[in-house]
């Protein structure tokens, strides 16, 4: 604004015939254009918030769920610390059943649109209905208090277990010995089962599923997979039993690979929870 009231007032004492009405015009011509260009540029100013810790059932990319509905949950975070009152005010969420149709922010499993809401928790997944053992993306933008949109978050994914009973073509396994009530303390050995399979070349997706009414670890070529410690979860094992997945395709190496799972009694001593199909 000084630089071109500057120029109209140098134009008149150099000419010395534009009228003051017509400098006193150009000047706010000049200002009316600075401020259109200013609210033009504030049109495309970037979000004042931005999407971090993105969850699917409370996890970070978690596998194996068999919720036909997940739920969503991310949190905000601020791209200006010096600006206070920062809110969502809109959100939408893709989700895709591959990473390449999600970069192209496609999402051919769910859409959501913009949503007028503030909600960051428990957003629970609309789309079309999931399928067993399938890896998912998903990824969110928001809007602030003022409507600026903005970038997309970091892309994100969680894998579906097994939604349905016959996609089990598993068999139980365990040992011939039964727990003597009579005796003072369990004298079942814990045992080890070892399977060596062959790989032509190293798979990029490998799952395995694992339910077990005893505690149980499983190892892939010696090596431990996963940090859990007394898997799976108590349970009432009369109804159901708990199965965990575990992605092993980056332990398999081409050629003989031995997959070992070591069992642990725990519950599976107790009679209720002997069954015929359990040898």
């Amino acid at each position: 604004v000084i630089v071109n009231e500057t120029f109209f007032r140098a134009t008149c004492l150099q000419s010395r015939i534009v009228p003051k009405e017509n400098l006193k015009r150009g000047f706010i011509r000049s200002v009316a254009l600075v401020i259109l260009l200013v609210f033009c540029l504030g049109l495309n100013a970037a979000s004042l918030i931005s999407v971090q810790n993105m969850k699917c059932e409370y996890l970070d990319e978690p596998m194996g769920l068999d919720e036909p509905n997940p739920r969503f949950s991310w949190t905000l975070a601020a791209t200006d610390t010096d600006v206070y009152d920062l809110r969502q005010s809109e959100y939408r969420i893709l989700v895709a059943k591959t990473r390449k149709q999600l970069d192209k922010n496609k999402g051919d499993m769910w859409s959501s649109g913009w949503i007028k809401s503030d909600e960051s928790q428990q957003i629970e997944y609309q789309g079309k209905p999931l399928d067993s053992d399938r890896t998912y993306y998903w990824k969110i933008q928001v809007k602030d208090q003022i409507k600026k949109k903005s970038g997309w978050s970091n892309v994100s994914n969680w894998s579906t277990g097994l939604f349905n009973s016959s996609d089990w073509s598993a068999k139980w396994i365990g040992t011939n010995e039964v727990y003597d009530t009579n005796q003072p303390d369990c004298t079942i050995f814990d045992p080890w089962f070892r399977k060596t399979v062959s790989f032509k070349e190293k798979p990029v997706r490998l799952i395995i599923y694992v339910a077990s009414v005893g505690y149980h670890e499983l190892y892939v070529n010696g090596e431990k997979i996963g940090d859990g410690v007394l898997a799976p979860c108590v349970s009432d094992h009369t109804s159901r039993a708990r199965y965990i997945a575990y992605n092993i395709a980056d332990k398999i190496k081409p050629g003989e690979n031995t997959i070992g799972i070591w069992l642990g009694t725990s519950w599976s001593i107790f009679r209720p929870y002997g069954t015929e199909d359990k040898p």
